[in-house]
Formats: structure tokens, sequence, C-alpha cells
């Protein structure tokens, strides 16, 4: 398992947000809430995929849900992460 920095989740996600959301990195605020970048569910579960893909773990979707801005999400997933959780 790799270890990451919420700095490094929270680049992870708003790459992948950027792309489903066709805007430039520079746009995406790691504050803002996710829901105003216009992503469906069927995006946002294929984003929490591509994240756990790459972080190599199991992710709850509903957790996208309870932590709305890029910055809550990155720091719980790194909580649970680093915890050594592989369900989350």
């Amino acid at each position: 398992m790799n270890e990451y920095t919420p700095e490094e989740i929270m680049e992870i996600i708003v790459k992948r947000i950027s792309v489903k959301a066709n805007l430039p990195v520079s746009a995406i605020s790691v504050d803002e809430n996710m829901v105003n970048y216009d992503l469906d569910s069927i995006e946002t579960v294929g984003l929490i995929g591509e994240i756990e893909t790459i972080m190599e773990f199991e992710f709850d979707v509903s957790k996208a849900w309870e932590y709305p801005t890029i910055r809550t999400l990155a720091h719980f997933i790194f909580e649970e992460f680093s915890a050594g959780k592989k369900n989350i």
C-alpha cells in the first residue's frame, strides 16, 4: 500500500475532476463543493473508482457526499488510509 499526503490525495482528486468536468486544473478549488462541478452520480462513482485504483483501497461511494469538498474528502481518506484501513 502506497502512502499519500493529504495534498497528494487532493491533487489526485483535482486532476480527475478536471478531466470529468472538462475544466483546467487551475479552475478547481479544493474548498468548493464538488457538486458545483456538475458531476452526476455516475461520474462521481467513476471518480471514486479511479481513486480506489490509484490508491489501492475500496471506498464507500457515499462518503463522497458526506465529505463534499475535495479538501474534506482528501483529509478523510488520508486519516482512514493512514490508519491502515483498506476499506473505507
